[in-house]
């Protein structure tokens, strides 16, 4: 059995997105949330939650400022279905390091499988 806490007992910081945030995104989707979280030592801006998807996607471009050497991405033949039911080939999948928290609480670090692909998106990560 776990002792559950009352939210009411738990103050926590009010969150505020200025229009900053939303530069680059697209306005249809309005139901998924953007994060920023730590990959290899790196500070991951625009990482896209998306709930309705069961894939974690690191785009291309991303893969390549990360300065990881392709050698390291495992071979993955088959292909990835987008929102619309395009098909999306990969150039791999890789395992990274990932720290998710962050302030007072800190952080947990996980070891999480990214399908590597070419896209053209403004997000830098999906995680589905």
């Amino acid at each position: 059995m776990n002792k559950v806490v009352s939210p009411n007992t738990i103050k926590r910081p009010n969150i505020t997105f200025t229009s900053a945030y939303f530069k680059g995104l697209n306005p249809i989707w309005d139901n998924h949330m953007l994060i920023t979280l730590e990959i290899t030592n790196c500070l991951m801006k625009k990482t896209l939650i998306n709930q309705g998807s069961f894939a974690n996607i690191l785009f291309w471009s991303t893969f390549k400022q990360l300065e990881i050497p392709e050698l390291t991405l495992q071979p993955h033949d088959e292909p990835l279905f987008g929102s619309t039911g395009e098909k999306v080939g990969t150039g791999g999948r890789i395992e990274l390091s990932t720290k998710l928290g962050s302030g007072k609480s800190g952080y947990k670090e996980v070891k999480i499988w990214h399908f590597v692909t070419h896209a053209n998106t403004s997000y830098n990560i999906l995680l589905g």
